[in-house]
């Protein structure tokens, strides 16, 4: 709306500068310093998100940190080797 403040450009630049930048050099967000401190900010009292607990099937893909492609056994890849 044009009452409103929100400017999309602006939004755009940082969304480019403080996101799609650093995670074309870490597509996983586990080693660039920013992107570490993004997810220290999302969990600010420290406590272990359970999807281990809860999608055991998961567990590497979301320890995995790269470099490359995450070379484990993911549970959709049976259905796509289905289709």
């Amino acid at each position: 709306p044009e009452e409103s403040r929100f400017d999309l450009a602006k939004a755009e630049k940082g969304e480019d500068e403080n996101a799609v930048r650093l995670f074309a050099e870490d597509s996983y967000g586990c080693r660039d310093e920013a992107l570490q401190a993004k997810r220290l900010s999302r969990n600010p009292y420290s406590r272990a998100v359970p999807y281990s607990l809860s999608c055991p099937e998961l567990e590497g893909l979301l320890r995995w940190c790269g470099p490359g492609v995450y070379p484990g056994h993911l549970p959709w890849d049976a259905a796509a080797a289905g289709t």
